[in-house]
């Protein structure tokens, strides 16, 4: 058998030439969203909102391919999509970097051709998403063209993922030449530092304008829209880039909270651990430092429409990638990335998605979000029926969160107060406090 897959690989890289430059219409405004690492499909409502926000692809993990004992095996571990044909699907499929070794051999790249061939054929259109070293690009080139081939002319669209360093590498261009489209991933492109105002992205992805628009093939710009949690020794060297730890377990006693800048493009809190204690799974002493980052939505919506008045020739839009796994979590709505409430349909925006209720403590009043499906945040507003004069000030954690979900409040009529949560997650309470002239404490 594995005599058989040499031979096609033989003839494959053979009969097949590069891919011609095809015209790219170009399209700046699009929107791509990535639906990965959700462990369940996408429901047709849900499909049905992203359709509202004029979302024109969904990127879908549909598989790995990763090295065990036995070789190389394809692992399924996403999700379909369902709903109508209104939006087109790119079904991604993630090579692990313990399968680098397959591009330096014939035996094993045939082996991995196949496999992809065996399981991605029927896709309307695939993307690779896979890291691959610098030295290896001419034969990730090669395996490109393979693959190419192997689907045959009737398959859809053959995209990759690459990185910003990829940019620039003499090896690049053939990996290009053999795709329909590249989303270059404008993230993680270095190592965090503690005293940097940017840990998720830290390259402007409009400087990269002039190295894509030289590409062979059309291009997608990819925007992180997550999350993210990174851990410092005392010197503030970085101990480890991603950590799955969320703002909510960083606000409790465990930890002191240092400072918060909000950024041109990312809102980053510090914290000091104040006690030696295991984190996430591993143990760090008392003093070890963590800093917290989110994408701000206000930096996307500027950066597509500056996207759209620098009309790139050969841009096909941005693609959102929103990381649901653990060290990278999603946490801001698409509304909110994009500008738009139309992904909410009505009567949901205005409190159903919020609920607010008294605890045991009369001095105590919750705001709860109920729900998130795709939308991991509970965007909208209700009424507490108490004036603001009453709302004594949170305590230091929860205002923190109030800050970070940016809760607002606004005096509605005399005796009720309006209060706005555009980006509470679901799952979050916000502890608000009541004053009380009442000598009993109690609330009236």
């Amino acid at each position: 058998m594995l005599r058989v897959a040499l031979c096609v690989w033989c003839l494959l890289i053979a009969a097949c030439g590069s891919l011609p430059q095809q015209p790219v219409t170009a399209a700046p405004q699009a929107i791509g969203f990535w639906h990965w690492n959700r462990g369940r499909s996408l429901s047709a409502r849900e499909v049905d909102q992203l359709q509202r926000l004029q979302v024109d692809l969904i990127g879908y993990w549909a598989g790995s391919i990763v090295r065990g004992a036995q070789g190389l095996r394809f692992e399924t571990r996403g999700g379909a999509v369902a709903g109508s044909d209104a939006i087109a699907r790119c079904a991604v499929l993630r090579i692990d970097d313990s399968c680098h070794a397959a591009l330096a051999s014939t035996e094993q790249a045939a082996e991995l051709v196949a496999l992809i061939k065996r399981h991605c054929t029927d896709e309307r259109a695939l993307q690779i998403d896979w890291d691959v070293p610098h030295r290896l690009l001419p034969d990730y080139a090669r395996l490109l063209r393979a693959v190419r081939t192997a689907r045959g002319p009737e398959a859809g669209a053959l995209s990759a993922t690459c990185l910003v360093s990829d940019l620039t590498q003499p090896g690049f261009a053939a990996v290009c030449s053999q795709l329909n489209e590249v989303v270059v991933q404008c993230y993680h492109d270095s190592q965090p530092a503690w005293d940097a105002k940017r840990l998720i992205a830290q390259t402007d992805p409009l400087s990269l304008l002039p190295h894509l628009e030289a590409l062979p093939c059309g291009y997608r710009i990819g925007l992180a829209s997550f999350e993210q949690t990174s851990v410092f020794d005392q010197a503030g060297r970085c101990l480890r880039s991603i950590v799955p730890v969320r703002l909510e377990a960083l606000l409790g006693p465990d930890f002191a909270q240092l400072d918060t800048h909000h950024g041109d493009t990312e809102v980053v809190t510090r914290f000091r651990l104040l006690g030696a204690r295991s984190v996430s799974g591993h143990h760090f002493p008392a003093g070890t430092q963590f800093a917290h980052s989110r994408i701000r939505s206000e930096s996307i919506q500027a950066f597509r429409a500056a996207l759209v008045q620098a009309q790139p020739q050969r841009c096909r839009g941005v693609m959102l990638f929103r990381l649901q796994a653990p060290g990278g979590q999603a946490v801001v709505s698409l509304q909110a990335l994009l500008g738009d409430d139309r992904a909410v349909p009505a009567g949901e925006a205005e409190g159903a998605m919020l609920s607010c209720r008294q605890t045991s403590d009369p001095s105590e009043l919750l705001i709860e979000a109920a729900t998130g499906s795709i939308w991991p945040e509970a965007p909208g507003s209700l009424l507490v029926p108490y004036p603001p004069e009453r709302l004594r000030g949170v305590p230091a954690h929860v205002r923190t969160i109030g800050q970070h979900a940016g809760l607002t409040v606004s005096r509605h009529r005399a005796t009720s107060t309006l209060v706005r949560v555009p980006l509470l997650r679901a799952g979050t309470t916000l502890r608000l406090q009541l004053t009380t002239t009442d000598p009993t404490g109690s609330v009236p």
